[in-house]
């Protein structure tokens, strides 16, 4: 949703995802939510 209003914001967070490592902790919690 955020990608609606905030189309830039994206690049930065997936090279933050990217480099903390902290995108495979996400998949685990949506994961987790589904």
């Amino acid at each position: 949703m955020l990608a609606v209003f905030y189309p830039d914001i994206i690049p930065v967070v997936k090279s933050a995802f990217l480099d903390t490592g902290a995108r495979d902790i996400a998949v685990e919690t949506l994961k987790g939510i589904k």
